[in-house]
């Protein structure tokens, strides 16, 4: 590794918009993990998946906590 990319990841972690672009990746990241054992699970029960919509679920369940992450952690800091 060279010495740019730290700096320059540093930097994006600065600007609002690296931070909410980081923020949107670890939730999709979270909800396609959270998603396989589910669908394991109801494909286990004999019942049909649809993989997609259990995905938007979890996208919308991770994403409700991706943003009460920011208040909570701003409250954090504060306290």
């Amino acid at each position: 590794m060279n010495e740019t990319q730290p700096a320059h990841f540093e930097r994006v972690l600065r600007s609002a918009w690296g931070r909410w672009a980081l923020a949107a990746a670890l939730v999709v990241t979270v909800s396609l993990a959270m998603t396989s054992p589910r669908v394991e699970m109801l494909e286990l029960r004999g019942e049909e998946v649809a993989a997609f919509d259990i995905f938007l679920d979890e996208v919308l369940r991770w994403g409700i906590w991706g943003v009460a992450a920011w208040p909570i952690l701003g409250l954090a800091r504060w306290i």
